[in-house]
């Protein structure tokens, strides 16, 4: 679909392996463009920047505001608990980082937590220097809210959720509302999903009899990754956006990660 001549919000989510561009405003006809950009590892974040601004059409459009959907690991903290001053020594406690990096934080009401996460220095300074002002936001925090309420009528409060994306494993579990843990594995296969999400389910105290697990992430592998899971459990489903967001343009262009598709639909 053509962008339009007018300013629109621009959605850049931003993975070690590739950039995704999204715009959507909602009209009579929705307006919807979308692309993705394979990294070339060869070449800096900021040189794939630049080389993209010059291929991507709708990067051309007019653009009303900037959100930057960063996919790094986060870390909990409890809402009464969190101090915003002490948010960057939190980080460096939980992540061990070598490069400088920004640390940021989105609150998450619907656990009574704050997400806290950061982006290398240099990944951000590239950023900014293409795009100018930009905002920052967790691509796991419209994931965790719209997770939160999912599966809850499925007869058990424990639920567990694995969004499978970039080499990647997110792994939430709910019980009820409530945010018991979220963790980020780095995986190669199906098998190493089923590893670490059931070694993390077991430590909970889960009832693979009982409780259900819930797969994200696009079509081939969360199919894979559900008859990986049902070897183990009994409740296994694999989450649909097309027919979970009622057949929205958003959910049915091919190649729009789970995530931002809770960001956008949000």
């Amino acid at each position: 679909m053509e962008t339009s001549h007018f300013p629109t919000k621009l959605t850049i989510r931003v993975s070690d392996t590739r950039l995704c561009f999204a715009r959507y405003e909602l009209r009579r006809e929705p307006l919807f463009a979308f692309s993705s950009w394979q990294l070339r590892q060869e070449f800096s974040l900021l040189q794939n920047l630049r080389e993209a601004m010059d291929r991507e059409e709708l990067l051309q459009a007019p653009t009303s505001h900037i959100e930057i959907l960063c996919c790094q690991p986060v870390t909990p903290v409890p809402l009464a608990d969190f101090q915003e001053e002490d948010c960057t020594n939190i980080y460096k406690y939980v992540f061990h980082q070598e490069r400088p990096h920004r640390v940021f934080y989105d609150t998450l009401p619907c656990a009574n937590a704050v997400l806290l996460y950061g982006m290398k220095e240099e990944i951000c300074r590239a950023i900014e220097e293409v795009f100018g002002q930009v905002h920052y936001t967790s691509a796991l925090t419209s994931l965790l809210a719209h997770l939160s309420q999912k599966g809850l009528s499925n007869g058990t409060g424990r639920r567990f959720f694995c969004h499978i994306h970039d080499n990647t494993m997110d792994f939430a579990a709910f019980n009820y509302t409530r945010l018991e843990l979220i963790n980020t594995y780095e995986i190669h296969n199906t098998a190493d999903a089923s590893y670490y999400a059931f070694n993390a389910a077991q430590k909970l105290g889960a009832d693979t009899r009982q409780d259900s697990f819930f797969i994200t992430g696009n079509k081939a592998e969360r199919e894979k990754t559900v008859e990986e899971f049902r070897q183990f459990a009994a409740n296994v489903y694999g989450v649909n956006p097309t027919a979970e967001y009622n057949r929205s343009i958003v959910a049915t262009t091919p190649g729009v990660p789970y995530d931002m598709i809770t960001f956008l639909m949000e």
